[in-house]
């Protein structure tokens, strides 16, 4: 077998090259990534809702559907430990559900951001938009934070806001 010699010089650049070649390759945008890695998710709903509101759609909405009264939404929130994948259903006044399709937040708390008793929470008239606190809810749209995982939970927070504040958007740009 024939021995290759490279020079230092030549080894570097090889090494440079390399590098930047997966540096590159993982550093896609991650809400391309993130519509890789949810399209089964997606495709169920893209087949569930016939009205998709394409231009309501951005890098963290990543669908909008509209079914009779309500506004569906498919978010991709950044949560502490990585992206939080959230459905959410509004009307014209109320969120009517919310749910995480996908996360993987820590295991000590940030795994409760699924939790019914934790989704419930979010379920409120959203004329005010969502407040989060850490301690005691004192007002109607207020929504108390998982001890522990207030980052988790304040991302969520303000995925429904974005989704409450487009929601309110479409509803006039349909009013005659």
């Amino acid at each position: 077998m024939k021995k290759i010699k490279i020079s230092r010089y030549e080894f570097i650049i090889l090494a440079v090259v390399f590098t930047m070649t997966v540096v590159l390759s993982s550093c896609a945008p991650k809400s391309k990534q993130d519509i890789k890695r949810f399209k089964d998710i997606i495709d169920i709903y893209d087949d569930t809702y016939d009205v998709r509101l394409k231009e309501c759609e951005d890098e963290e909405i990543i669908r909008c559907y509209k079914s009779e009264d309500n506004r569906i939404f498919l978010y991709r929130a950044s949560g502490y430990e990585d992206t939080i994948f959230i459905y959410a259903v509004l009307d014209d006044k109320n969120i009517k559900d919310v749910r995480i399709l996908w996360h993987r937040e820590s295991e000590d708390y940030g795994e409760y951001v699924s939790e019914d008793w934790f989704l419930k929470r979010l379920l409120m008239s959203y004329e005010k938009g969502l407040q989060l606190v850490k301690i005691r809810k004192e007002k109607d749209n207020e929504v108390i934070a998982i001890t522990g995982a207030t980052e988790t939970s304040q991302a969520v927070v303000d995925a429904i806001n974005k989704c409450i504040k487009l929601a309110e958007e479409v509803k006039y740009e349909e009013e005659p």
